[in-house]
């Protein structure tokens, strides 16, 4: 009967611990871990191509490459380091400091309105 007493308490003491551990509350989602990659730029009309790099230690690189009409090609490449907060990104050039809303969509497009010529531009996740 003991065994019996001993092994109801134990079922007991895990299915409280268990109902207790719930919650209400909708886990968030690690929104760092979103940003982690390499984004190209969707935008047809320009002749550069704009990526952004987003390192897991909170560093990354910013990529513009053009093409000009005489086949000359320009590029270059800048270091940042970059911090989220609520629903607004910062990316510290180490000498600029840019602020830009971001948002993604259902399709997993990263929308970073005051990083592009025009709002509707979005960054593809490529790696």
């Amino acid at each position: 009967m003991n065994k019996l007493n001993l092994f109801q308490i134990g079922c007991w003491f895990l299915l409280i611990t268990t109902l207790s551990s719930c919650t209400d509350e909708p886990m968030e989602l690690d929104l760092d871990a979103q940003f982690v990659g390499e984004w190209l730029l969707n935008d047809p009309e320009s002749n550069c191509e704009h990526t952004l790099v987003f390192d897991a230690n909170k560093t990354g690189v910013e990529i513009v490459g053009c093409t000009y009409s005489d086949d000359s090609f320009v590029s270059s490449a800048k270091s940042f380091s970059w911090s989220t907060n609520s629903n607004t990104i910062t990316f510290d050039f180490y000498s600029d400091e840019k602020k830009t809303s971001f948002s993604f969509d259902e399709e997993g497009h990263l929308y970073l309105p005051d990083m592009t010529d025009s709002p509707e531009f979005y960054f593809i996740k490529i790696k």
